[in-house]
């Protein structure tokens, strides 16, 4: 037992999806054809323009009546006002051909439209008129068919009540009637058999009899059509919506095809989706159903039809209300959102310049860093390299003086006051100075050894200044390399060089005329850096 409902709790998820799906797509086969229905019904006009064409070409009165009979059949379910013209004119030709029967046989067919019509009175009177028991049976199981179908119309149209149960007995003995002369295994046998069922409430016997009549005998679309609405019916006594469903779905498709438009099938789908709460389809089926009642021009489906589309269009319209106003708010509420975006797009634009600016700002901080960092490094450079220098050079005057000092003292001592002359004569201080010149010059080119080069870059090939044989530095030069050790001022470097203060401005203004940047020569002068 464990075993079965583990088994039925597998399978049954998997049967109720494999309906569903199954009602999909035969929705989705609905909804295509419905949007081509139009190219059913002009198949059905080219049938119907070659009979008119046979009608006009034959002048056999015989003829005459079976065409016109077969223009009403196959305007019967097409078009009201076409059936009852061409059943007139067949009646006509019946009564040329003075067979009754024929005549009666086309009073039955008016009847039909006169029902189709919901001209009730007008249907029975007519039938009323024909003798029964002088018909051939094939006549008289189709006048059987119609006043069944006459009092059956009449008991939906009472509504319940003594009247209606009336009228359904009277259909129900016709219905016998019909059923009991009708050959076996034909259409009409089954069909008679299945709506007996239907009226007596037993459901599972009509159901395996229309499920099995559809699956094993061939059928036009018309009839097809009724069977599968007669199912549909039963499964909905039965409570299977499903099912219900599914088979009016058929019904409709098969109405289409066949273009009836004398039908319920897709005004009963219409109603029933829009119970289950597909708005947007039952008002696109009840609309196209409201069509084919115009286009019959059948007042009886017309009214049917009138009763429940306000319904359907008036929920259609408050759905397409909401839609309306959620698309209001949602625009609202996209036009804020747009707003945000912008105002924050204006808020980060901002930012984005400030950071620019400041990228900018640290760009050129950087910069002047990384030449504060070089200048610190040619700073330290120069100070090492003089600092070392100068205390070698200290030290070696030091020790000349002292050694000066200790000749003097002894020539002193010893009297030897004409020895002091020549020991005074003996220190020469411009070649002490030109010695001078000479380690500056060495210490200042280990520094900047490209500074000769870079200093004559600056100036056009005749202006350019070489120094002179066994010396390194042009006395300009000297100038300009004590700047660029930042000794701007005229009077120290006057003092070092031992020039005058005019010497120097001189050669200073003298030079600077000459540069091909002369605005700029001094920085150019001072960007002149040591290899790292």
């Amino acid at each position: 037992m464990k075993r079965f409902l583990t088994l039925l709790l597998l399978v049954l998820p998997c049967y109720l999806f494999a309906q569903k799906g199954s009602n999909d797509s035969l929705m989705r086969d609905l909804d295509l054809l419905v949007g081509q229905r139009n190219r059913y019904a002009e198949v059905k006009e080219q049938r119907l323009l070659m009979l008119k064409h046979k009608l006009q070409a034959t002048s056999d009165v015989s003829d005459r009546f079976s065409i016109s009979h077969n223009l009403f059949r196959e305007y019967q379910s097409y078009n009201y006002d076409s059936a009852y013209s061409y059943i007139e004119r067949a009646k006509g030709f019946a009564r040329e051909l003075r067979q009754p029967a024929l005549v009666s046989y086309c009073k039955i067919g008016q009847s039909f439209v006169f029902l189709s019509s919901g001209l009730f009175k007008e249907a029975l009177d007519t039938l009323e008129s024909i003798s029964v028991q002088t018909l051939p049976d094939s006549i008289r199981l189709e006048y059987y068919g119609v006043i069944a179908r006459a009092y059956s119309d009449l008991a939906d149209y009472a509504k319940g009540g003594s009247l209606s149960d009336l009228y359904l007995q009277r259909s129900n003995g016709y219905l016998r009637k019909a059923f009991d002369l009708a050959a076996l295994e034909t259409y009409d046998r089954w069909l008679n058999e299945g709506v007996l069922l239907i009226r007596s409430g037993k459901w599972l016997q009509a159901q395996r009899l229309f499920e099995y009549s559809i699956a094993h005998r061939t059928l036009t679309h018309q009839q097809m059509g009724v069977a599968a609405s007669c199912l549909s019916y039963v499964y909905r006594m039965q409570g299977n919506l499903e099912k219900e469903t599914e088979w009016l779905i058929r019904a409709a498709i098969a109405d289409i095809k066949g273009s009836t438009h004398e039908t319920v099938a897709l005004r009963d789908l219409a109603t029933l989706l829009f119970k289950q709460g597909d708005v947007e389809r039952a008002y696109r089926f009840i609309t196209v159903a409201m069509d084919d009642a115009r286009r019959y021009n059948a007042r009886q489906r017309k009214v049917e039809l009138a009763a429940i589309m306000p319904i359907i269009e008036s929920e259609r319209m408050a759905m397409v209300e909401q839609q309306r106003r959620n698309l209001v708010w949602f625009a609202v509420v996209v036009s804020l959102l747009a707003m945000v975006v912008v105002a924050f797009a204006v808020i980060i634009y901002r930012q984005l310049r400030r950071i620019r600016k400041v990228k900018e700002l640290l760009q050129e901080t950087n910069l002047q860093l990384e030449h504060i960092n070089k200048s610190l490094e040619d700073a330290n450079r120069i100070k090492d390299e003089y600092i070392g220098y100068f205390f070698n050079a200290n030290s070696e005057y030091i020790a000349r003086i002292e050694a000066f000092q200790k000749s003097i003292h002894r020539k002193v001592v010893a009297r030897q006051f004409d020895d002091l002359s020549a020991i005074l004569k003996s220190n020469d201080l411009k070649k002490e100075r030109e010695s001078l010149f000479e380690s500056f010059d060495r210490i200042f080119l280990k520094l900047f050894p490209s500074f000769v080069e870079e200093f004559n870059a600056l100036f056009r090939e005749e202006d350019r200044i070489s120094p002179k044989s066994g010396e390194l530095l042009s006395p300009e030069m000297r100038i300009f390399a004590l700047m660029r050790l930042g000794i701007k001022d005229n009077e120290k470097i006057a003092k070092f060089l031992d020039y005058s203060m005019s010497t120097i401005y001189t050669y200073k203004t003298k030079i600077k005329s000459k540069s091909i940047d002369r605005d700029h020569f001094e920085e150019r002068i001072m960007q002149i850096r040591t290899p790292l």
